[in-house]
C-alpha cells in the first residue's frame, strides 16, 4: 500500500457511503408505518454511544487500524480470534451487499442477465479500488457521496408533484415498543456495520477530530434517510410502500417531468452502485487486511483476489430467492449484535484495563526516577 494518508473529509464521505451502501435503495424498516421516519431520529440517539466507542479506540490507539488493535489488547491468540470474528462478518456483509446489488439489477433492470455476472462486474471493480490502497476509497468516497446527496435531492424535488401529504396521517399512532425497536433495527443495520470503516485507520491522519467528523457524518446519513423515507411514503403511501422489495425504485419510477423526462429511476441505480461499490470495498479491505494480519503476511495485495472471490462464492449461495433475501434482512440485526455491539465493547474494556495498567506502569517509573519510591 501507498503512503498517502486518508483525510478528515475522505474518512466522513466513505462512513457516509459505506451507511447508505443499501438502504438508498431498499428503505428502512416499514413496521412503524407511516411514523417511519421516528425510529430513523430515534436511531441518531441511540447510534452516539457507538461513535464514542470508535472515537475513544482510534484516540487510544493512534495510527492503528482494527486488526492491529485487537492483536495489541488481547494478544496473539484471543486476538487472532476476535480478528477472524470480523474477517468472518467483512465478507458475509460484502457478500449480502454483492447479492443485494445483483437481485436489484436483475429483478428491476435486465431480468435476463445471470447474477452471477452482474456480482463478476461489481467484484472486479473492487478489486481494482481495493489493490490501489485504502486512501484510494476514501477519494472515490469524496468524489461520489455529492453526487448521491445531488441524485437524492433532485428526485425529492422532481417528485414534490406527486407527493400526497396526507400519507403521513395519522401521526404517532405507532406505539413506542415498535419505535424503539425500529431505532435499535437501523442501529444494527446499518450504523453498527461501521465498525469494519475501522480497517481503515493506520490511513487515517492521527490529526484529524474523528467525534466531530462521525457527528456529521452520522448526521447526514440520518438527513438522506429522512429524505428518502419521506420520499417513498408520500409518493406510495402505505400499505403501498411495503408491498415492493425496492421501494426507492418504485417511488421514483412515477416521476416524470412532462413527456420528455422519464425513467427517473436510473437514479436510484446510480445511487445503488455508487453507495454499493463503496461498501463492498470497505468489507474487502477490512477481510483482506484482517487475514493479513491473522496469517503474519505483509503483502495484503495477495489476499484481496481470494477473499473476493470467496464473497463472490458466498453471494451465490447465500440465499434461494428474493423472499429469502428479504426474510434475512429481518433478522439480520440480532445476528449483528455481537459483531457491532459486543465485540467492539469488550475491545474497548480491553484498550482501558491496558492503558490504565500502562499509566500506572509509567507512572510509577516516573516516581522512582525521581526518588520518590516509598521505603519498603
Amino acid at each position: 500500500m501507498t503512503n498517502h494518508m486518508i483525510t478528515g473529509t475522505q474518512i466522513k464521505s466513505t462512513f457516509i457511503m459505506f451507511w447508505l451502501g443499501s438502504l438508498v435503495v431498499l428503505g428502512v424498516n416499514q413496521d412503524a408505518k407511516q411514523d417511519a421516519w421516528i425510529p430513523i431520529l430515534l436511531s441518531f440517539i441511540m447510534f452516539l454511544p457507538l461513535i464514542w466507542l470508535y472515537s475513544r479506540l482510534v484516540h487510544l490507539y493512534p495510527g492503528l487500524n482494527l486488526f492491529e488493535m485487537l492483536l495489541q489488547i488481547f494478544g496473539k491468540v484471543f486476538g487472532r480470534i476476535m480478528a477472524i470474528l470480523f474477517i468472518l462478518f467483512a465478507i458475509h456483509l460484502g457478500s449480502m451487499i454483492m447479492r443485494i446489488f445483483a437481485e436489484f439489477i436483475q429483478i428491476l433492470s435486465m431480468p435476463e442477465t445471470p447474477q452471477i455476472l452482474t456480482i463478476a462486474l461489481l467484484s472486479l471493480t473492487c478489486i481494482f479500488c481495493v489493490s490501489n490502497g485504502p486512501e484510494n476509497i476514501g477519494r472515490i468516497s469524496k468524489f461520489t457521496w455529492p453526487i448521491m446527496a445531488a441524485a437524492v435531492l433532485v428526485t425529492l424535488i422532481i417528485s414534490f408533484k406527486d407527493m400526497d401529504f396526507n400519507n403521513l396521517m395519522p401521526v404517532m399512532t405507532t406505539d413506542f415498543k415498535t419505535l424503539i425497536g425500529g431505532g435499535l433495527v437501523l442501529c444494527m443495520f446499518p450504523l453498527g456495520e461501521g465498525v469494519l470503516c475501522l480497517s481503515l485507520f493506520s490511513a487515517v491522519s492521527p490529526k484529524i477530530k474523528l467525534f466531530k467528523i462521525l457527528i456529521e457524518a452520522l448526521a447526514l446519513t440520518v438527513v438522506i434517510l429522512l429524505l428518502v423515507n419521506m420520499r417513498n411514503i408520500l409518493i406510495l403511501g402505505f400499505p403501498s410502500s411495503t408491498m415492493y422489495y425496492f421501494p426507492s425504485d418504485q417511488a421514483v419510477s412515477v416521476i416524470s417531468v412532462g413527456d420528455f423526462f422519464t425513467r427517473m429511476e436510473v437514479i436510484i441505480g446510480l445511487n445503488l452502485m455508487l453507495a454499493g461499490v463503496i461498501k463492498v470495498c470497505v468489507c474487502l479491505y477490512a477481510a483482506s487486511l484482517g487475514l493479513a494480519k491473522v496469517m503474519n503476511i505483509k503483502n495484503q495485495k495477495s489476499l484481496i483476489v481470494p477473499c473476493c472471490l470467496l464473497m463472490v462464492t458466498v453471494a451465490g449461495l447465500i440465499y434461494s430467492s428474493t423472499q429469502d433475501m428479504t426474510a434475512w434482512i429481518k433478522i439480520y440485526p440480532v445476528y449483528a449484535i455481537p459483531f457491532q455491539a459486543l465485540l467492539p465493547a469488550i475491545t474497548l474494556i480491553g484498550a482501558e484495563i491496558q492503558n490504565k495498567i500502562k499509566n500506572g506502569g509509567s507512572s510509577k517509573s516516573k516516581n522512582s526516577e525521581n526518588g520518590n519510591e516509598p521505603a519498603s
